[in-house]
């Protein structure tokens, strides 16, 4: 049925910001129900102060309707919707759009709604946050009244019908909670706030005087002259000092005609540092910070002898809260797009670390809904732009099976049918078995249709143009990962995955592997990369290389879960550590985050690299789910080092709880406590005590194969 979404009475040019207002009177205290939606998004205000913001951001096939509950005391009220209007030239890069307005239900919102424009204000591009939204400069013509829905020259709105389909938020409300740990460096005529970590808050700014004040933020700051326009990095040094270092970036510009000015941010931000720079008599009155994010509750617990260690996997965690909210998200400061693959990873860092899986299932639900008549997904999610990127298709596949693996295969039910389509595009395209997807190198396609050339995206390696490998070795390695795991997702066509995996992993063999070497990239046999045979040893179908060939080309801190993977699988206790030692790296640079890679990073903080704190449960302590046996579990623990490692897990209903110990050079003991309905299998036999102690022989590892667990991608 057609609902009345109301707009401004006369065409907007975008970029805009448009507020709606209508006002009430209670005469006794009373609760308030609003449902509300807005095109592209709302910050709801009552008198002026903020009451929510929405609506969940959604696609051109599910668009979302909030609802916020209050009670509210006899008085007079003013109710304002600030409706970001930007247009798909203008808005950020994560946003969608059909058909910009505002639609509003209340029983208490009789009275007639109006609308302002918000003017006197002008638009600069972002920079280097270049897919965020654009930085308003705003005159003293500003009217920074609007939002208590006072002054300027307010009109009545018209209404159009909207068949939009709509459904109810999906999620819990994201959370909106003080944040204060910051401290303030005063400096000439400006004030840098230094957070104490990284941070996603909503920002509410009372200024006064005349002058004009500038709004920054950064994720760090720069050796002076070193930032690459290009690749949006340079050289940061220890992310705590801001001593001698530039600031790269513009912000939001406000002039002030010598009153007060009440500015409150139409997005949330992202970093560690926020810089007001003041001229004439301007100043800050007041600065309030509320952080905001998925809420996840925190259910695990793990320190080690390793101090590094212990460091990082609290990085990862934080790396986690800012990269969840309506989605995952990439990275919060420069794109907040939800790509398949940084979601997948996620998903894994969470799925040990919580119970919770709505953002899990709302990631899966809405690559769904992007799948085309051809039966590719996008790779990114809402996004204003499609893209397209083959190996991430199949990474849903897997993301699938790891739901699969984590909570049961009945949880993956609803998405078989995108899967089985999207199997369906990589069959159309396979010729003598193997993928090719030559001149596939379109990252950004603004009209991009169903059936073109998109962007064959591996990872980000150095001797990779555009992150496309010399060969197609390791998107077959995916397709074949993902046939292996439609055996187990999809029953009823068991047989035709597994015949068609077993042709795939000859084709793979007899054209990219080098025996006693491993496999190579290309056809011709001349490149090799640790991606290969990552990917390669997952697969019960090939045989196993380790990643260590000379030369190689090196995983990413994204593709690093893979050979990690690939490292516990093969028990190289010794590889396993070493790529860990470029984690324990990090925190000597001041990050509170993980970034978007090693060395020189672009990102400081980007959700893919957040899967160490899998690893640190799932390889290190080893315990994964039992293949097809819900609420059974094996334990395989692989020491790497640190003399302890003690927490907790949420398993079940209950908590898992251990202490591993390394006694000596051979040997090694694990105290754990089971939770009630839950089994733990070590060594092909499962525990018969709720509470005890392992002893476990370092240099000689149990036989893998026989603690049938299901191996994240493998099984």
């Amino acid at each position: 049925m057609p609902m009345l979404w109301m707009q401004p009475s006369r065409p907007v040019k975008t970029p805009a910001v448009v507020v709606f207002r209508t006002r009430f009177t209670l005469k006794a205290q009373t609760g308030f129900t609003l449902h509300y939606s807005a095109d592209e998004h709302a910050d709801i205000f009552l008198n002026g102060e903020r009451l929510c913001a929405g609506p969940q951001r959604g696609t051109a096939t599910r668009w979302f309707l909030e609802t916020y509950r209050c009670t509210l005391g006899p008085g007079d009220y003013t109710l304002t919707a600030r409706v970001l209007m930007f247009g798909k030239q203008w808005t950020a890069f994560a946003q969608h759009s059909l058909a910009m307005g505002f639609y509003a239900d209340s029983e208490l919102l009789t009275s007639a709604w109006q609308w302002q424009e918000m003017t006197g204000v002008t638009w600069e591009k972002p920079f280097p946050d270049w897919a965020m939204y654009p930085h308003p400069q705003l005159s003293t013509a500003a009217n920074h009244d609007i939002l208590a829905g006072e002054s300027g020259q307010w009109a009545p709105v018209v209404y159009r019908e909207d068949n939009r389909p709509m459904q109810s938020r999906t999620l819990p409300a994201l959370r909106y909670e003080p944040e204060n740990a910051y401290k303030i460096v005063s400096r000439n005529n400006s004030l840098l706030f230094v957070f104490d970590r990284y941070v996603c808050v909503w920002s509410d700014f009372r200024f006064a005087g005349k002058g004009t004040v500038t709004i920054r933020w950064a994720e760090c700051l720069y050796a002076p002259g070193t930032f690459d326009k290009h690749d949006l990095s340079g050289e940061k040094g220890n992310r705590d000092d801001s001593t001698g270092k530039e600031w790269i970036g513009n912000g939001t510009r406000i002039d002030l005609d010598g009153g007060s000015c009440h500015w409150h941010d139409f997005w949330w931000q992202a970093g560690r540092y926020m810089l007001l720079e003041f001229t004439g008599s301007a100043t800050l009155v007041k600065a309030t910070f509320h952080a905001t994010g998925y809420p996840w509750q925190r259910e695990w617990q793990l320190k080690t002898s390793s101090a590094e260690l212990n460091q990082v996997l609290e990085m990862a965690w934080q790396t986690i809260l800012m990269c969840s909210h309506d989605s995952f998200v990439d990275c919060p400061y420069f794109e907040q797009l939800h790509y398949v693959s940084d979601a997948r990873l996620q998903a894994l860092s969470t799925l040990v670390t919580t119970r919770d899986t709505a953002l899990i299932h709302e990631s899966l639900r809405t690559f769904a809904a992007s799948q085309q008549p051809s039966g590719m997904i996008h790779s990114r999610t809402p996004s204003k732009m499609p893209q397209v990127i083959p190996s991430f298709a199949l990474i849903y596949i897997l993301m699938l099976n790891d739901v699969a693996d984590w909570r049961g295969r009945d949880e993956c039910q609803p998405y078989i049918d995108c899967a089985r389509k999207i199997m369906g595009f990589f069959a159309n395209h396979a010729q003598d078995a193997l993928l090719h997807f030559p001149g596939w190198t379109h990252i950004d396609t603004p009209e991009w249709q169903d059936g073109d050339p998109a962007w064959n995206f591996v990872d980000w390696v150095e001797q990779w143009p555009l992150g496309v490998p010399p060969g197609d070795c390791v998107i077959n390695l995916f397709h074949l990962l993902a046939l292996e795991s439609m055996v187990r997702l999809d029953p009823e066509r068991a047989d035709d995955y597994e015949r068609q995996a077993q042709v795939l992993s000859t084709a793979i063999r007899r054209h990219y592997e080098v025996p006693g070497v491993g496999f190579a990239d290309d056809q011709e046999r001349t490149v090799f990369s640790e991606h290969a045979q990552a990917l390669a040893t997952l697969s019960p179908h090939l045989p196993n290389y380790a990643p260590d060939i000379p030369g190689a080309a090196e995983t990413s801190v994204s593709f690093s879960y893979y050979y990690l993977e690939a490292t516990r699988k093969l028990r190289r206790h010794d590889l396993f550590a070493k790529r860990l030692a470029k984690w324990h790296a990090l925190p000597a640079s001041g990050l509170t985050t993980l970034p978007e890679n090693f060395g020189r990073t672009r990102s400081d903080c980007h959700g893919w690299s957040s899967h160490i704190i899998h690893h640190g449960f799932a390889s290190v302590l080893g315990l994964r789910p039992h293949a097809d046996h819900r609420d059974h579990w094996c334990l395989n623990p692989m020491p790497i080092g640190p003399a302890f490692m003690e927490g907790s897990l949420p398993l079940g209903d209950g908590i898992f709880s251990f202490r591993l110990e390394q006694l000596n050079g051979s040997q090694a003991r694990l105290h754990y406590v089971i939770p009630p309905g839950q089994h733990i299998h070590f060594q092909g036999k499962e525990l018969s005590a709720p509470v005890g102690d392992i002893a476990i022989a370092i240099n000689t590892p149990p036989d893998i194969n026989a603690l049938a667990c299901a191996t994240t991608l493998a099984q």
